[in-house]
């Protein structure tokens, strides 16, 4: 008999069991996937056992609902794909969310994956790539007088410099200056660098990282439109490379159609390791 289970805390137990299956799944399709993070408490976990009897984990579906959608990822066993195992779980969460859009970001190579939103009749609406960095660039000379010869300056940002970076982030992603607002104070409280990016006293754009000691996070680079074309942000990136509380490997998403930002982090040498496809059911 199918034994599904719900839970929004899960035990040391199954995390176990879930570690164990996405393991499975990764040498199975030989692809860096993402794995959820097991102690986020925001989400909701479905876990499909084959039976009372068979306590193996088969299937996983890991639900996000972020008000306006659901973010879901899931995984299934190699060896029970195709027997209706994802259908169960899905079937199960949407008794719930009958009317919520739901996001899915499989692997751009995983083929089960791909023919899963094939499917479920998905509309694919973008890529992102998720690159890395694997060590400090090389600089010519000394890297103090390389960042005071780049034509922007970078420093951490306080409180105080809010307004400014409110004017830049809305302007550079089109967002009404309240969600920047409440998207900047949630980074400056949740422990998150934001770097302003000066120029000729000016700030011109913002950088984000989340500085953990064994990795960097990059993210939410940002040039004011009338700031934009100068080369600014590929200088920032530089000068930010070079910072010395910079952990490596660095690392950050960036989506096909921001043409110009992939441009700069390959030409930088960061790689794309893992492409995530945007669908929506």
């Amino acid at each position: 008999m199918i034994k599904i289970k719900e839970f929004t805390e899960l035990t040391e137990k199954d995390k176990a069991y879930i570690r164990e299956l996405i393991d499975d799944c990764i040498r199975y399709e030989q692809l860096e996937l993402s794995v959820p993070d097991l102690d986020e408490e925001d989400g909701t976990a479905y876990l499909y056992y084959q039976s009372s009897k068979n306590p193996k984990l088969i299937s996983v579906l890991f639900c996000y609902d972020l008000e306006d959608y659901l973010e879901v990822s899931a995984f299934t066993s190699p060896a029970h794909r195709c027997q209706g195992a994802f259908t169960s779980l899905f079937q199960k969460l949407m008794e719930g969310y009958e009317e919520t859009p739901v996001c899915f970001y499989p692997d751009g190579n995983s083929y089960d994956a791909l023919m899963t939103m094939e499917v479920l009749d998905c509309e694919y609406s973008g890529t992102e790539h998720l690159m890395r960095l694997e060590k400090r660039p090389e600089v010519a000379g000394d890297a103090a007088i390389a960042e005071n010869n780049a034509t922007v300056t970078l420093y951490p940002a306080t409180k105080d410099d809010l307004l400014a970076l409110v004017a830049v982030h809305s302007a550079a992603f089109d967002m009404e200056k309240e969600d920047s607002i409440a998207f900047l104070d949630q980074s400056f409280d949740t422990g998150e660098t934001i770097w302003c990016i000066a120029a000729g006293g000016t700030i011109v754009g913002l950088v984000l990282t989340s500085i953990q000691p064994d990795q960097t996070n990059l993210y939410g680079l940002a040039i004011h439109p009338e700031y934009q074309g100068k080369g600014y942000g590929r200088d920032a990136v530089n000068v930010l490379l070079q910072k010395p509380e910079i952990t490596f490997p660095v690392t950050l998403h960036v989506t096909e159609e921001n043409e110009a930002a992939f441009k700069i982090y390959k030409g930088m040498g960061f790689v794309t390791t893992q492409e995530l496809m945007e669908y929506w059911y």
